[in-house]
């Protein structure tokens, strides 16, 4: 049986540990809107997250030196260490501050070396990572093959030079915004409780199969089997299934089932939703991914190195994908296996060639 579980306290440390996000947040929501993201969310919500980016612009530049496009050490941290039983964010912080330095690389170097998103963070990851403790060289090959953008295998590297004066520089960002997170998350707060324990709710009444008719059929208990769920505001519109962590979460945004609705909604006319597929296929990129998962190409990676462009960008598209049903995600023992919509294809020009007549 599928056990759902909500936590207010793990949702407002995992929040406050992404939240320096939103000082980068513009280029996301103009990406999101040369696709038609406009068209699902509220103008009112776009304006919250420029009111937060303009609100962290004085700290963009200590942002940038933690937050990436791919990597963060937010979602480093929360891959190795659970914020499970941390009754705030500063003892969540201060037990992974306790550690040694070269516990703390050991760590750091276990997470980006990891290449199975799909099975949870182990010691064996820790063990596989030892050998490169004590060899530069091979630290620096590992950052090399990373299929990241230039900048960032920089500051990965920089970091990994000296992670202990990189997790207090990281810490200090985190004290320095705390006020102005707070502040916001006061905002969120009562939505956040309230989103969270009707999910928690619904999810255990139904024991998962809530999730089909909320998502409109595109992530369903298959893809979520059971776990924690945290709520938050600063991914208000994304959900994100942390397979890879230590002890595996849902991150679910505040306005994830509104936009939801939104899409079911255009989905209800038929004229609308193939124009999404077809604007889905008119982009070269997003064309060379469908294609790559036709051939069988599962690891974002792979993809991404295929095609020359990073791990993000490719996850971007996946996501497009997905949201527009050329793309179909299912779980085969134990593993996200995305495959070519086929059915909603053949529908879709069948649809267009009787339009067409």
């Amino acid at each position: 049986m599928a056990l759902y579980n909500f936590s207010k306290i793990e949702s407002k440390i995992v929040d406050q540990l992404y939240f320096p996000l939103c000082g980068k947040i513009h280029d996301e929501i103009e990406r999101e809107k040369n696709h038609d993201f406009e068209e699902f969310v509220p103008e009112e919500l776009i304006a919250i997250y420029k009111k937060m980016e303009l609100n962290l612009k004085p700290f963009l530049k200590q942002i940038e030196k933690y937050y990436f496009e791919t990597y963060s050490l937010a979602s480093i941290f929360l891959t190795a260490f659970s914020v499970n039983n941390f009754d705030s964010i500063e003892a969540y912080l201060d037990s992974i501050s306790a550690l040694h330095e070269k516990q703390l690389l050991l760590t750091l170097i276990a997470v980006l070396q990891k290449e199975d998103d799909d099975k949870p963070f182990t010691d064996a990851n820790l063990e596989a990572a030892k050998p490169y403790l004590d060899d530069e060289l091979l630290r620096l090959k590992l950052i090399d093959d990373l299929e990241i953008e230039g900048d960032e295998k920089w500051q990965l590297s920089s970091i990994l030079r000296a992670p202990k004066q990189a997790l207090e520089g990281w810490r200090q960002l985190l004290k320095s915004v705390e006020t102005l997170y707070l502040n916001y998350y006061a905002d969120f707060e009562k939505e956040i409780e309230f989103v969270g324990r009707s999910l928690m709710e619904r999810l255990n009444q139904t024991e998962g199969e809530a999730l089909d008719a909320i998502t409109g059929g595109r992530v369903t208990k298959q893809l979520i089997p059971s776990g924690n769920i945290v709520v938050g505001f600063v991914k208000m519109f994304s959900i994100e299934i942390r397979v890879s962590s230590r002890r595996p979460l849902v991150y679910w945004g505040i306005e994830v089932e509104t936009v939801f609705n939104k899409i079911k909604d255009a989905a209800d006319n038929a004229l609308i939703n193939r124009i999404q597929t077809f604007k889905n296929l008119g982009d070269k990129t997003r064309y060379e991914v469908l294609r790559c998962v036709a051939q069988g190409m599962q690891s974002t990676k792979d993809i991404a190195s295929k095609l020359g462009v990073s791990s993000a960008t490719i996850s971007y598209h996946l996501s497009n994908l997905t949201t527009s049903k050329l793309i179909n995600l299912v779980r085969e023992d134990g593993k996200y296996i995305s495959q070519v919509n086929h059915d909603w294809i053949d529908e879709c020009f069948e649809a267009l060639k009787k339009d067409l007549k």
